[in-house]
């Protein structure tokens, strides 16, 4: 998801005298955010985390 990240603030740098495709862009980002954030609230995705050997370390190193 990290790339996603990069992506939106990469995007918004280069278009940033844009006006409309900024506007886009920061609608994107909100919705993307909005989302973004239930992950961590999934029963579901924890669990694909901690049988998925390499994200089990991380997402227990985090929490």
């Amino acid at each position: 998801m990290e790339f996603l990240i990069n992506h939106f603030e990469e995007q918004q740098k280069k278009h940033s005298k844009h006006k409309t495709l900024l506007a886009l862009l920061n609608t994107a980002w909100y919705l993307f955010s909005k989302y973004y954030s239930l992950i961590d609230e999934s029963g579901a995705y924890i669990t694909a985390a901690l049988l998925h050997p390499e994200r089990r370390h991380k997402w227990l190193y985090n929490q």
